[in-house]
């Protein structure tokens, strides 16, 4: 019982086997290994025959299909035979070699480039040895980058000079992400002749994560052999806390467009939004030649919250350059069940300020959501004339704010409009809010790049940003500033309680913590505040380049009630992908969580911290999201589930889903676990007694 109870060590599952027991004179391509995941077959290159026989004609690679998943451990194996090359100095091809290892991309013919090394097949974490006895070149391990397989090379330990012959070769993989540093790979190898496999590569932090295939691969034409056996086994990695698995589900939406992140990156804050039990999501459709009903325009989904049921309705919208991701969608609703919405804007270029209204509310289930024409400028304050990033904050009172850049990058104005519901017209609150233009002086213009405007539970308006001085290059954001408001932005003050003169400037702003430029500050990510309603702000940037490391991590600042404090989160090594802008939650337990997408720790990623220094980080999703992550605030609120919109990119047509983890559940203690006693049960014997989860104890 107690065996039963303390649960069984998962094994390890064989994914992949194939021992080549195939026929000489057929090749290897197409032909499915004794042991396949998901029905994977061969795609390689006519040098491997299904008999393992490698020739010597061409370089090339075989590959398999396979994606990894988070917090498991991989090992790859791969035994070649009687390998041989030519000898001498006079023979060129004398250092070619056999590899194996995990990789981007599948072979497709005999092409130079589908051998690990670059282009069609990139290798991730590979290793190779030399075909040639008397070579003077080392067997190498591999770490690659995004474009080059070779990115991080070294000698084999150990093993570098063993050259020829006979070698069984292994590469583990290790996705598990308990401290923060990302996926690691470790290199081992042996002869046939050894007692066990000899460690020729410390572990070393991936380069890239984007792994898609395993493999073998041979480099030119000097080099012959045999594989005779190749396998990958997966083992689960033991982590603390219950599997996230049952508090997250998808919710398909319909398709959108893919190309890019448009559909979500960190400026479209009001792509999915709650009102009462209705949550709206805003996309774009693909944008496609094909007569299939897409021409990319809004489209606005509806649904009640529990349902998995979507209503689409298309809008005659466009964006006005659906290939720029500066051209978000920011949707609102007031008081009145009023949709409001902006879109397709990127310093109006090519394009004037996008701005309607639904004809009627939106609330109800039933009701059809219709918008009047393009109202631009005019159903604003008609001061709008270069308008970027519009963002809406609904205040209690069912009033809107709307955000919104009125010029260009390195050069212009936050400003700040209110939406009346009661007389249904726009006011300037503050023109600009940040002033960034200084005229006839381009070298001090600038603007102010802000995190997301926050409201707490006092009615406090909280407002952090980052200043850019040229429109070219983000290295020159630089240092954090902050602004609070107590009456909706009409007036602001600094930490201490200092009132801002109006306008807000680059001089006289509230510099609370220090980032120069140079360290890869990564503009417009997000901001929350915590249970004593204080700031809380997610960003990503290099916080060891004044010393000469450009590692970008992925960091927090926020106020403790006396002073601003910085803390990292990641650990990454140089060359690590920190992955894409940060966004940031504070729960009910006042434990922060930070969502990760695309970075070295995995696809989807929460990291969570109760004192804000210590971090644990959770897998939430190992699919093909291409969005940066954003939030809808009022679920959050209100029900404690972090709720997004989720999409892979790279593809014209892609499906758009809503993903959904609940939090709060996920993290509410639970009961004691059952436990085992000696008691008296029927009869007067002992017996084991469970004593069950919210139960009473049974006989068993």
């Amino acid at each position: 019982v107690l065996v039963l109870l303390s649960g069984l060590a998962k094994a390890e599952t064989i994914l992949f086997l194939d021992d080549f027991s195939g026929n000489s004179g057929v090749g290897l391509n197409g032909l499915i290994p004794d042991v396949t995941t998901g029905g994977a077959s061969w795609v390689s290159s006519s040098i491997v025959s299904a008999n393992g026989g490698i020739a010597s004609s061409n370089p090339g690679s075989a590959t398999l299909a396979f994606t990894p998943k988070v917090n498991r451990v991989y090992t790859l194996n791969a035994s070649f035979r009687d390998m041989a090359a030519g000898t001498g100095a006079s023979v060129p091809n004398e250092d070619d070699w056999f590899a194996v290892g995990f990789a981007s991309g599948q072979s497709t013919g005999l092409t130079t480039n589908d051998r690990f090394l670059s282009g069609n097949v990139i290798g991730r974490a590979w290793s190779m040895v030399r075909g040639s006895t008397t070579t003077n070149g080392n067997n190498n391990a591999f770490l690659g980058s995004s474009t080059s397989g070779t990115a991080d090379g070294a000698a084999w330990a150990g093993l570098a000079t063993a050259h020829a012959g006979d070698m069984d070769m292994r590469v583990v993989l290790d996705t598990s992400i308990s401290n923060g540093g990302g996926w690691t790979a470790s290199w081992y190898a042996k002869r046939p002749t050894d007692s066990d496999y000899t460690l020729v590569r410390d572990a070393a932090p991936l380069l890239s994560t984007a792994i898609n295939s395993v493999g073998i691969a041979k480099s030119n034409t000097g080099v012959t052999g045999t594989i005779s056996n190749f396998s990958l086994s997966e083992a689960p990695v033991l982590v603390d806390g219950p599997p996230v698995d049952g508090f997250i589900q998808k919710i398909p939406i319909g398709q959108g467009y893919g190309l890019n992140n448009i559909n979500s990156t960190s400026f479209a804050r009001n792509n999915l939004v709650t009102v009462g039990d209705q949550q709206f999501a805003a996309f774009y459709e693909p944008d496609t030649a094909a007569d299939d009903g897409y021409d990319g325009n809004v489209v606005i989904a509806r649904r009640t919250i529990g349902s998995d049921s979507w209503q689409l309705s298309e809008t005659s919208f466009l964006s006005n350059n659906i290939t720029d991701t500066h051209d978000v969608i920011a949707v609102a609703v007031d008081g009145d069940g009023i949709m409001h919405m902006s879109w397709g804007m990127h310093a109006n270029q090519g394009g004037g300020t996008n701005y309607a209204r639904s004809t009627s509310s939106v609330l109800s289930a039933d009701s059809p959501i219709a918008f009047t024409p393009n109202l631009a400028q005019g159903g604003l304050t008609g001061n709008e004339t270069r308008v970027t990033y519009p963002e809406f904050v609904r205040l209690s009172d069912g009033d809107l704010l709307y955000f919104y850049r009125e010029g260009g990058s390195g050069d212009g104005d936050l400003r700040l409009n209110r939406y009346d519901t009661a007389s249904d017209s726009w006011s300037v609150v503050r023109q600009p809010l940040i002033d960034g233009y200084v005229a006839g002086q381009d070298a001090a213009s600038a603007n102010a790049y802000w995190n997301t405007p926050t409201i707490d539970s006092a009615g406090n308006l909280h407002l952090s940003w980052s200043f850019r001085r040229e429109a070219s290059s983000f290295q020159t954001n630089h240092d954090l500033y902050y602004a609070v408001s107590s009456d909706e932005g009409v007036t602001w003050r600094m930490t201490d309680g200092t009132t801002y003169p109006a306008p807000i400037t680059q001089s006289n702003s509230d510099l609370v913590v220090s980032i120069p430029e140079g360290y890869s500050y990564i503009n417009q990510t997000s901001m929350t505040v915590d249970m004593n309603n204080r700031p809380v702000v997610a960003s990503r940037w290099a916080p060891e380049a004044g010393s000469g490391n450009d590692q970008p991590q992925q960091m927090i600042e926020w106020f403790d009630g006396t002073d601003w404090q910085v803390s990292q989160i990641t650990t990454f090594v140089s060359g690590a992908s920190a992955g894409r802008r940060p966004a940031v939650l504070v729960d009910q337990d006042d434990r922060v969580l930070v969502l990760i997408s695309g970075s070295s720790l995995g696809n989807l990623v929460l990291a969570h911290s109760l004192d804000r220094e210590n971090w644990d980080f959770l897998a939430l999703d190992g699919g093909p999201n291409g969005l940066e992550p954003t939030y809808d605030l009022v679920r959050w609120q209100q029900d404690g589930v972090i709720s997004m919109l989720y999409q892979p990119t790279g593809s014209e047509t892609a499906a758009l889903s809503l993903f959904e983890f609940d939090a709060r559940t996920y993290f509410t203690p639970v009961p004691e676990p059952a436990s085992l006693a000696l008691l008296a049960c029927g009869g007067g014997a002992l017996a084991f007694v469970i004593r069950r989860l919210r139960g009473p104890a049974a006989c068993v």
